[in-house]
């Protein structure tokens, strides 16, 4: 009975989420609102260059804002991607542990 309930305990303390907040917005409306592990989307480092690169967001990240550049936004829980699309610039800001994402349109593949 006593060894149960340290393994019990264990399991508890063990279990550490790296879910955050994702809120994901259009012209349209709202688009998603829900939890992920990572979401991963292009940027425009400096359109004066043409520089453009991949930015991923995880829990914990430190708050910012970010210009979004045309391409795919993929977000992932549990080790398997909830959804990819295609979408235009937009801006994304990580706020508090929130990650909010707004877009010009977004296109499904």
């Amino acid at each position: 009975m006593f060894l149960q309930s340290i393994r019990i305990s264990d399991k508890k303390v063990g279990a550490v989420s790296n879910i955050f907040n994702v809120n994901i917005y259009t012209p349209k409306g709202l688009y998603f609102s829900g939890n992920c592990e990572c979401v991963n989307f292009c940027i425009n480092a400096s359109k004066d260059d043409g520089d453009f690169g991949s930015y991923g967001i995880k829990k914990g990240h430190a708050d910012a804002v970010f210009s979004v550049g045309e391409g795919i936004i993929s977000l992932k829980k549990d080790g398997k991607v909830l959804f990819d699309v295609k979408c235009s610039e937009g801006f994304a800001v990580v706020n508090k542990g929130v990650l909010t994402i707004t877009l010009e349109n977004i296109v499904e593949k």
